[in-house]
Parts: C-alpha cells; sequence; structure tokens
C-alpha cells in the first residue's frame, strides 16, 4: 500500500464510502432535473385552464369577482402586466376570505407579487386585529403558494378545497 492510500483512509470519516456518496449526488441531481421539467410543465399551462378549475372550487356566494381593478387597489400590481390573475373577495366587509391566482411571466414579476401580497396580508391583519381577531387569524394563516409560474394567496375559510382543485389543475 502507498503512503498516499493510507494518508487518504486516515482523511475520511470512519464509515465513509464514496460509492454512497456518488449514489447520493446522482439522486440529488436527478430530483433536481424532474423538478425543474415539472416546473417548466406547469409555466406552460394556460392560465384559463388553472383558473377555471379555481373558479369552479370558489363559493360564488361567499366570495365574488374584485377584477381587475380590485388588483390594483388592494395590491398595487397592474394586472395587463401579467399572464392572468384572478381575484376573489368576501362579499362581506367583516371578512378576510380572498383567492388571489396569478400567472407570472418572470421571476422579478413573482418577487413583486410576493412582496404585494406581504404588504396586503400586514395591512389586513392590522385592520382585522382591533375588531375582528379571528378574521386577523385567517389571514396570518393564509397560504402562498407558487408552484412554476402560478401563485395562490388563500387566505380563506374554504382554502383546502381551492389548493386542492388548484393542485389538480397543475398536475401535483
Amino acid at each position: 500500500m502507498s503512503s498516499e492510500t493510507i494518508q487518504q483512509r486516515k482523511d475520511t470519516p470512519p464509515g465513509f464510502s464514496y460509492t454512497i456518496a456518488k449514489y447520493m449526488i446522482l439522486a440529488a441531481i436527478a430530483a433536481f432535473v424532474i423538478y425543474l421539467v415539472l416546473s417548466q410543465r406547469q409555466a406552460n399551462l394556460p392560465f384559463s385552464d388553472v383558473s377555471a378549475q379555481v373558479e369552479q372550487a370558489i363559493d360564488q356566494e361567499l366570495l365574488r369577482d374584485a377584477g381587475t381593478k380590485g388588483l390594483s387597489r388592494y395590491y398595487g400590481l397592474n394586472s395587463s402586466d401579467y399572464e392572468g390573475v384572478l381575484l376573489y373577495q368576501s362579499v362581506s366587509g367583516m371578512s378576510a376570505d380572498e383567492v388571489l391566482l396569478i400567472k407570472v411571466k418572470n421571476r422579478e414579476q413573482m418577487e413583486r407579487v410576493t412582496e404585494a401580497v406581504e404588504a396586503r396580508r400586514e395591512s389586513r391583519i392590522n385592520d382585522f386585529t382591533g375588531y375582528a381577531p379571528e378574521e386577523a387569524a385567517v389571514m396570518e394563516a393564509g397560504e402562498l403558494i407558487i408552484r412554476g409560474n402560478f401563485c395562490l394567496f388563500l387566505p380563506c375559510s374554504e382554502a383546502a378545497v381551492i389548493k386542492e382543485a388548484f393542485l389538480q389543475a397543475l398536475g401535483d
């Protein structure tokens, strides 16, 4: 045995196997490639297909379409900048329930959308904290889901049903 081989064995931790390490690296690379393929597939889905499934899951008696003006008013975002926008809000001003679905064109837009969502969340929590703590809790628990180029914000009592419709539309 050469002195290099002995030296190398002294430097490696006990129980370390280069073969196992190689397979772990290959598995991590494969997982990353699968993630990229799935993300690209989701990015190519038409907004109309995804929004139609999300809209079917929304209780139209509790939530109304706030339209593009609502997006500008409540989130400070211009709907024409995005591939698609869907915003539903509670028919009651005393409820925190909202559903926001946006398909962005690029990663920079996704950052702007997430910042606007967080600003909206903080604003609504402050609005409700003094007189409707249960609605503030709904807003705090609101889930922000990002899949590919789609962003879904769900501060809503029916969030589980809507989330399931969204994920099914994306093939998750």
